[in-house]
């Protein structure tokens, strides 16, 4: 095996590699492979400059995490998520978003519904309000498949 190594050069191995994984990086999710092809790049330069075989695989480990940090916080960034974040997503977007009276609303006795972002809702009113059809109101609680309005400018819960 070292033959081999001698007649096609480490050089070349480091650049197949790190080929490769780049590759095998468009196959996966998450950027985890990315960093450990870019890494045997990296090692592919050095090892054209005469490092020796040790210190390759010791650079190959260090770049790869390395850029395994750098890369995973750039996507980060990138896609804007921040740690620690409360994101709010399918229902509990609706809270706070303005909606329009598609059916009569009688307080929490008589339900009726709203229409946001195309979508219609059933619907009661906060604190035994009325509002008619054509109304504005603001969602300020959903609930199961049902959501609670009050006028426009109300206190989100």
């Amino acid at each position: 095996m070292e033959g081999f190594f001698e007649a096609f050069g480490w050089v070349h191995f480091w650049i197949i590699l790190g080929i490769v994984l780049i590759g095998a990086e468009v196959l996966t999710a998450g950027f985890f492979v990315l960093p450990f092809g870019l890494g045997a790049l990296i090692t592919a330069l050095f090892a054209g400059l005469g490092l020796p075989l040790t210190a390759q695989w010791a650079l190959f480990a260090v770049s790869s995490f390395v850029m395994l940090f750098v890369i995973q916080k750039a996507v980060k960034r990138w896609f804007g998520r921040k740690e620690g974040a409360d994101y709010k997503t399918n229902a509990q977007a609706l809270v706070g978003r303005e909606a329009v009276v598609v059916e009569p609303i009688e307080g929490t006795l008589k339900a009726g519904a709203v229409k946001v972002g195309g979508e219609v809702w059933g619907a009661v009113a906060e604190n035994q309000a009325a509002f008619d059809r054509g109304e504005a109101v603001c969602i300020l609680a959903v609930g199961g498949a049902r959501v609670t309005v009050g006028p426009l400018g109300a206190p989100k819960n």
